[in-house]
C-alpha cells in the first residue's frame, strides 16, 4: 500500500535499569488510502555511545597530559633562572662578608668604594631578575588556572521575536507539509 505522506522522528533515550543502555528510537507515521499506522524502529546504540565516550575521554586525557608537560616546562625555566641568580647573590654576599672581615670598608679608598658599589649593583640586578622570574611564574600559573576553569556563559539580551521568526523560517517546510 502506498503512503501519501511520511514523517520520521528520531529520539535518543538513556535507560538506566536494569543496566545502562542508549537507544535510538525512530518513528514514522504511515498514512495511506483508507489505512494508517505507525512504524517504530529501535536501535541499541550503547556500544557506539561507549566508544564515543572513550574517544572523548582519551582525547581529554591526552590534552591534559600535553598541557601539564607544557606547564611543567614553562615553570621549570624560571625556577632554573631563579636558582642561578640566587647562587650568584650568595657568592656576592660571601665576597662582601670576606671583604668586611679582612678589612672594614674604607670609603676614602676609591677602589674599595667602587668595588662595594659594583657588588651592590650586581646584587640589585640579580634581585630584579629573580623578581621578574617570579612574576613570570605567577603569570604562567594564572594563565594555566584560567585555561582549566570553566568559563561563565556570556549572557546578553536578545529579541525573542527574532528567535521565533528564525525558528518559524527554519521549520516552514515541515509546517507546510503537516498543513499546520
Amino acid at each position: 500500500e502506498s503512503t501519501d505522506s511520511l514523517s520520521v522522528t528520531r529520539h535518543e533515550l538513556e535507560l538506566t535499569y536494569p543496566f545502562r543502555r542508549f537507544l535510538r528510537v525512530y518513528t514514522a507515521a504511515l498514512v495511506g488510502e483508507g489505512a494508517s499506522g505507525l512504524a517504530v524502529i529501535i536501535n541499541d546504540a550503547t556500544e557506539q555511545q561507549q566508544k564515543t565516550f572513550e574517544v572523548i575521554e582519551s582525547e581529554r586525557v591526552e590534552a591534559l597530559t600535553l598541557l601539564a608537560a607544557s606547564v611543567a616546562h614553562e615553570i621549570g625555566n624560571p625556577l632554573n633562572a631563579l636558582h642561578i641568580h640566587l647562587q650568584l647573590m650568595e657568592r656576592e654576599v660571601k665576597k662582601l662578608k670576606a671583604t668586611d672581615a679582612d678589612a672594614p670598608l674604607n670609603l676614602d679608598d676609591p677602589d674599595a668604594a667602587a668595588n662595594h658599589a659594583a657588588s651592590i649593583r650586581k646584587l640589585e640586578n640579580y634581585l630584579e631578575i629573580a623578581k621578574g622570574e617570579i612574576n613570570r611564574l605567577d603569570y604562567i600559573i594564572s594563565q594555566f588556572l584560567q585555561a582549566i576553569r570553566p568559563t561563565r556563559p556570556e549572557l546578553k539580551p536578545v529579541s525573542l521575536n527574532d528567535i521565533v521568526l528564525d525558528t518559524l523560517t527554519l521549520l516552514a517546510p515541515e509546517i507546510e507539509n503537516r498543513e499546520v
